[in-house]
């Protein structure tokens, strides 16, 4: 049975355009996410190229990442959000955004601005593992990390100091 007090509606040009822009602005946000993961592999690709290409040399982590990083912080495999939140300073649920919380075979390197995370990438441990990395937070300015091989084959990055 029909309402009677209904009206058909008709797609106006307008109407049509309207509907038109809306879509490809929703596409346009949905696009944005990939840019940023492909922004955010990049830096791990950059970690890695630096890693395999200068044999026993520290790695300068001031020139990698986006630009303009204020402090660096890794977390570590399985870590919960809360332990990200005590690393950070801040709330930032990296269960949603990385597979820190179920995959061993990687850290999450987050970096921040204003207290506010601008990039993170999750990084192979085999390219670089920060299990003994101390302080897990690193300034722009004092982020080179010096190679130290484990028994276990595998090469832990730790802060310079560390091996002083």
């Amino acid at each position: 049975m029909r309402n009677p007090h209904a009206e058909a509606v008709t797609a106006t040009p307008f109407m049509r355009k309207k509907v038109l822009y809306s879509l490809l602005l929703a596409m346009a946000f949905a696009g944005c996410s990939d840019v940023n993961k492909d922004a955010n592999q990049e830096v791990s690709d950059s970690i890695t190229r630096q890693f395999d290409s200068t044999g026993d040399e520290p790695i300068d982590f001031s020139k990698l990442g986006p630009v303009g990083w204020e402090r660096m912080c890794v977390i570590g495999p399985y870590a919960m959000n809360e332990t990200v939140e005590k690393t950070l300073g801040f709330k930032w649920d990296a269960l949603s955004k990385s597979s820190i919380g179920s995959n061993d075979g990687i850290n999450l390197l987050v970096f921040i601005k204003d207290n506010a995370v601008i990039a993170y990438t999750e990084h192979p441990r085999n390219k670089g593992d920060f299990l003994k990395l101390k302080p897990r937070c690193l300034t722009h300015q004092d982020a080179i990390l010096k190679r130290e091989p484990d028994a276990g084959g595998w090469v832990q990055l730790v802060h310079e100091s560390a091996t002083q």
